[in-house]
C-alpha cells in the first residue's frame, strides 16, 4: 500500500488510498513497483518515482490531488539532497507552478520554498524531541538553521534564554527571518546569515 505523510493544516479522513486510485488507471504490477512514499508540505506535494516509471508521474500526481484536496501543486524529486545549501532538484508535474508554501506543526508556522531551502516534514517528531530536551534559560546554538524549524520549535515549546540560528543559504535565511516574525519569536531567536564557522568565530 502506498504510504503517505500528511503535513500541515487539515488532515482529511481518507475513504480511499493512493494505491486504490492508481489501480483504476494502471496495471497491478505498475502500481506495485511505483515508489511508495510522498510528502505533503502545506499545499505542495513532493513525489519520488523511479526513473523507469517517470511516465506515470502524472497519474501519481492526479491520485494525490484527488484525495488530498488541500494539495494545489505536485512536484517530482529528481535528485538527492546535495551541496552546501542541501537542495534537491524538483520537476513540476501538476497544479500551480510554485514551491513556496506554508506548513504548520505543533503550533508553529513555517513559510518555505522547497526548491530554495532544505525542508523535511519527516523530522517533525525529532524537532519536538529536541525541543523537550532544552533546559530552562539555556542558550542554544543552531549552526544549520535552515528556515528555522528547530529554532522556532525550541522557542515555542521550551524556555530557552536565546536560540542563536545560523544558515549559509540566503534564501533559507530570508524565510528564517520571516518565520521568526510569524511565530512572534523575536525576543528568543536571533538569526545570522553566513558560514557557521565564520559567524561563530566573529560574533561570539
Amino acid at each position: 500500500m502506498l504510504r503517505n505523510r500528511i503535513s500541515g493544516r487539515g488532515r482529511t479522513k481518507l475513504k480511499r488510498n493512493i494505491k486504490d486510485v492508481l489501480a483504476e488507471k494502471l496495471e497491478p504490477e505498475q502500481v506495485n513497483r511505483l515508489y511508495k512514499t510522498y510528502d505533503i508540505v502545506g499545499d505542495v506535494a513532493v513525489i519520488r518515482v523511479p526513473e523507469e516509471f517517470e511516465q506515470f508521474s502524472q497519474e501519481v500526481a492526479e491520485a494525490i490531488m484527488s484525495i488530498h484536496r488541500e494539495v494545489k501543486s505536485v512536484w517530482m524529486q529528481s535528485s538527492s539532497v546535495s551541496g552546501d545549501y542541501r537542495l534537491r532538484d524538483l520537476k513540476h508535474v501538476l497544479g500551480k507552478k510554485t514551491t513556496e508554501t506554508i506548513y504548520r506543526e505543533y503550533g508553529c508556522i513555517y513559510k518555505t520554498d522547497l526548491r530554495q531551502a532544505y525542508f523535511s516534514p519527516r523530522l517533525s517528531f525529532e524537532r519536538m524531541r529536541i525541543a523537550k530536551l532544552v533546559q530552562k534559560q539555556e542558550t542554544i546554538l543552531n549552526m544549520f538553521a535552515g528556515v528555522g524549524c528547530y529554532s522556532i520549535a525550541i522557542a515555542k515549546h521550551a524556555e530557552p534564554l536565546k536560540v542563536i540560528s545560523i544558515d549559509i543559504n540566503p534564501f533559507a535565511f530570508k524565510y528564517l527571518e520571516e518565520n521568526i516574525r510569524l511565530n512572534r519569536a523575536e525576543k528568543t531567536v536571533v538569526a545570522f546569515q553566513g558560514d557557521a564557522k565564520t559567524v561563530t568565530e566573529t560574533k561570539f
